[in-house]
């Protein structure tokens, strides 16, 4: 995925974004399986995402994607769209968050046509953009359509990854925009070979990841 981001940065004329980077190298689980993927806020622009797209596809284990506020546009939603029709998504829930960006009625339709098309999109988040509440409205009812009947429908089992292959390095999470530095990236620090420490006695899930399912991402409409 890295090779296949940085020749498409190349091609398309867009700057390697550290953040994408990051991603795409350092992620314990490494990026062909990553189920939760969040961009929020760490601009890419139009080129920017379309070389981010073409590494994304090599993913087909994603569940929630987050692509608030990078600075995508109309063109940008048409070719996240045609790459999810033509790739396929399985029987894959799918969160979208396109939030805050600046996506009018055209960049909505081709939601609206996703949406309608595969009852495995739950959500798709267009608050913050040009798109006429009424329209979110539409959008919504098609939405809860698709949540009856993925809820009807029996449990998926997936086989595991095998990624015996890849080393698994610290995990990154993306929390600022980066959208200047370096395109190498940082350098990854060498793993520790000390014993890892005990695991502690306490019980209970530890916070983490898409929260409460498909509501992870602000619902159409919802405000």
């Amino acid at each position: 995925p890295e090779m296949v981001y940085i020749e498409a940065c190349k091609t398309l004329g867009a700057k390697p974004n550290t953040a994408v980077l990051k991603l795409v190298r350092n992620a314990r689980t490494p990026f062909q399986y990553l189920p939760h993927i969040d961009l929020t806020h760490n601009f890419l622009g139009e080129r920017g995402f379309l070389a981010f797209l073409q590494a994304l596809r090599l993913n087909t284990r994603w569940r929630f994607l987050s692509l608030a506020g990078i600075g995508l546009r109309n063109e940008g939603v048409y070719a996240l769209v045609d790459a999810l029709r033509a790739d396929g998504t399985g029987q894959r829930a799918l969160v979208i968050d396109l939030a805050n960006n600046c996506i009018s009625e055209r960049g909505f339709n081709a939601c609206l046509r996703l949406a309608e098309e595969n009852p495995w999109v739950l959500e798709i988040g267009l608050k913050q953009t040009q798109v006429r509440q009424i329209l979110l409205h539409k959008l919504r009812r098609v939405l809860d359509v698709n949540l009856e009947y993925v809820a009807q429908q029996p449990p998926v089992d997936e086989p595991e990854p095998d990624i015996e292959e890849f080393e698994a390095s610290e995990e990154i999470e993306i929390t600022e925009d980066d959208t200047g530095a370096d395109p190498g990236g940082p350098d990854v620090q060498e793993e520790s070979s000390a014993p890892p420490p005990a695991a502690p006695t306490t019980t209970g899930d530890s916070a983490g990841g898409l929260q409460g399912g498909p509501g992870g991402a602000e619902a159409a409409g919802g405000g």
